[in-house]
């Protein structure tokens, strides 16, 4: 189960703590925070962008076509 809780810490208190422990019970659980403040727009150009330039970069990189990406991708989100 995963749920995203959009707070200021001005707001965290023992009652969002208990809030928590409502909807996960006994459980151990994973708190990720994220500091919201530096996060900006982004430009889907901008994105377009740099994607043509990291594929320049690496043009004549060869990869195995039998490489799993996802296993790799969840080996570096333990």
């Amino acid at each position: 189960m995963q749920h995203t809780f959009r707070v200021n810490t001005e707001n965290l208190n023992q009652e969002f703590i208990k809030n928590i422990q409502l909807i996960f019970g006994k459980k151990e659980i994973l708190i990720n925070v994220t500091d919201l403040e530096n996060d900006k727009i982004i430009d889907q150009r901008e994105i377009y962008k740099k994607s043509l330039e990291i594929r320049e970069r690496f043009k004549n990189m060869k990869i195995d076509p039998n490489l799993d990406l996802s296993s790799m991708a969840n080996d570096v989100n333990l």
